[in-house]
């Protein structure tokens, strides 16, 4: 992928005072390194651009980050017990004190996780500008007040989020009037090996549309 031209991750974001591996709070969650996971982000992207998005996420080496499993109310979540941006408000408490904040989720059995290709910068300026230097926002997902993963096609459709947790509160995006959002794009309607470029999409989500 294109950021292999520059230096490797684990290269560039040296270790912060504080990570996961410090913690000296007791605490009866089970806690697996992040390199041994098996959420969402590892079946989407692979191990390697895993590593990628979450050195690029949380500034420190993948091999340093540790996930933390059976978090009450969150069934098959994986948190961390630090976000990526300072001020961002915590999903759950351990010990009804220390804070964990959502980064994945382990699928169910039977859900079948869409392989994707991770978007990264064209050029050694866009990678200090957007990953290097940015303050990345934690993942968001849609989970529903049963513990479910996902929003069907048809309440979606009509903007019904009544079935989500925290469905009326603001998407945690920053609070700006507008977030730009880099995913990239393939088309898979041309028979192989005929398939048009890796295409890089800007969207742009305002507040009023319903939160995540």
């Amino acid at each position: 992928m294109p950021y292999n031209a520059y230096a490797p991750p684990s290269s560039r974001h040296a270790r912060p005072p504080s990570t996961d591996t410090d913690i000296s709070w007791n605490h009866p969650y089970a806690r697996i390194p992040f390199t041994r996971s098996d959420g969402y982000l590892v079946r989407m992207f692979g191990h390697r651009d895993a590593a990628f998005f979450i050195e690029s996420l949380l500034k420190m080496n993948a091999r340093d980050v540790h996930l933390f499993s059976n978090v009450p109310g969150w069934h098959n979540a994986l948190m961390v017990s630090r976000p990526s941006v300072s001020g961002t408000h915590p999903d759950a408490f351990a010990n009804n004190e220390n804070p964990f904040w959502l980064l994945d989720f382990v699928p169910l059995p039977h859900v079948t996780v869409v392989t994707q290709q991770i978007w990264s910068p064209p050029n050694q300026s866009d990678w200090r500008r957007y990953v290097e230097q940015a303050h990345l926002r934690m993942p968001v997902f849609f989970v529903q007040n049963d513990g479910k993963i996902g929003l069907p096609l048809p309440r979606a459709a009509v903007g019904d989020t009544s079935s989500l947790r925290n469905a009326d509160k603001a998407a945690p995006l920053g609070g700006g009037h507008s977030t730009q959002i880099r995913i990239a794009v393939s088309f898979s309607s041309y028979p192989p090996p005929f398939l048009p470029p890796l295409r890089h999409v800007r969207l742009t989500r305002f507040p009023s549309l319903p939160p995540f």
